[in-house]
């Protein structure tokens, strides 16, 4: 699988003339060397390199606290090390890097997650080095999922909806929200998540703030609850949501979510290969429009992966298309004005014929009630 994604990485460097590739982010280093280290994303110092020249053997550069992983998980010989608070990580880069004479070379790093006085530090070394930005390449190259990824995330979204119903079944008006996260969290924790991310639950006029934190105010007759959550599995995210009615929904409730139900299945229904992004998210507002319901958002989805928000994202400026493979959250969220916000999430993987829906079933379409 690595010797692959190095065979593909070496063929966009070759297109875009650079001459060595850097990757900084705790998900593009995982993503080339196999290894995942969670510590890497909650202490920052703690940088992880993986070095990729155009044609000599990459290079694993970690904290020496972490080589004993490193050696152990990755695919990659050549581990090297720093010491922590005697070395600086930039310092022990640039000697790798300066191996590789890379004067008036080109070399692409992550200048969209390197630290501007890392980078003064690094190009201080290398005057005589070009630095382009590789967000493109890393963004190409995670968009298409090998068979692997993809049943990790089908386990992933799976799993995350079981989590999220379980806990609903068994909740009721008086709840609260943190009662409902508790539940979901063990869900998750039972059925194999190696690291809970977020259960972002808002119930009636709360629910017009997406992303609050859960609270402890309980569910009422007559709510609309929207939940969101979440999860890492081998490295690889979930991301689902789903709303509720507390009670029985009234005509308009029923309404706005039924013409959301309907948008999210016409956008899967034509998510094929050679379909444009853009055209997407146009048919789910065009649908949503018409119908009189109140639809702002500025995308109705995006990649996943390694990354929560990976390419491609449904948006209007995107004129990408798909391809076989991609796996691609859908989302609509809907308004019902200075009332509540209505929102659902489904996981879809591209193929050559009917999407795969790896959630294992989308969204009701008739609001579910509690």
């Amino acid at each position: 699988m690595s010797e692959h994604r190095l065979g593909r990485i070496r063929k966009l460097m070759e297109e875009r003339h650079i001459d060595c590739v850097v990757a900084v982010s705790p998900e593009n280093v995982f993503y080339l060397s196999g290894v995942y280290n969670w510590v890497s994303k909650v202490v920052r110092e703690r940088l992880g390199f993986v070095i990729v020249p155009k044609s000599d053997e990459p290079t694993f550069l970690v904290c020496g606290i972490e080589e004993g992983l490193a050696r152990r998980e990755s695919w990659i010989r050549d581990v090297q090390t720093y010491v922590e608070f005697k070395e600086r990580p930039i310092q022990v880069l640039s000697k790798i890097l300066a191996k590789n004479t890379i004067r008036g070379k080109r070399i692409g790093i992550e200048l969209r997650f390197l630290p501007a006085l890392l980078f003064e530090e690094l190009n201080s070394f290398f005057s005589g080095a070009e630095f382009v930005d590789v967000a493109e390449i890393f963004y190409r190259l995670r968009m298409v999922k090998d068979e692997k990824e993809i049943e990790t995330l089908r386990l992933a979204a799976y799993a995350t909806r079981k989590a999220i119903e379980d806990a609903f079944a068994i909740s009721h008006a008086g709840t609260t929200e943190k009662e409902i996260s508790k539940e979901i969290i063990k869900n998750l924790s039972d059925q194999g998540a190696d690291e809970i991310n977020w259960t972002s639950i808002e119930t009636g006029a709360r629910s017009m703030c997406l992303h609050a934190l859960t609270s402890d105010v309980p569910l009422n007759i007559g709510d609309i609850v929207r939940v969101d959550c979440g999860a890492l599995f081998r490295g690889y995210y979930s991301d689902v949501a789903r709303t509720y009615a507390v009670g029985k929904p009234s005509k308009e409730q029923e309404r706005i979510y039924r013409f959301m139900s309907i948008a999210e299945r016409e956008v899967i229904k034509h998510m094929r290969p050679g379909v444009r992004c853009c055209d997407l998210y146009e048919m789910c507002k065009s649908i949503l429009h018409q119908n009189d319901v109140t639809f702002n958002l500025p995308h109705i989805g995006h990649g996943l992966g390694v990354d929560l928000h990976d390419e491609p994202v449904l948006s209007p400026v995107n004129e990408s298309i798909l391809e076989e493979n991609m796996v691609i959250n859908v989302e609509p969220v809907c308004v019902e004005p200075n009332k509540a916000t209505y929102h659902i999430e489904d996981l879809v993987r591209i193929t050559k014929g009917d999407p795969e829906i790896l959630t294992g079933q989308i969204a009701s379409e008739q609001i579910p009630v509690i």
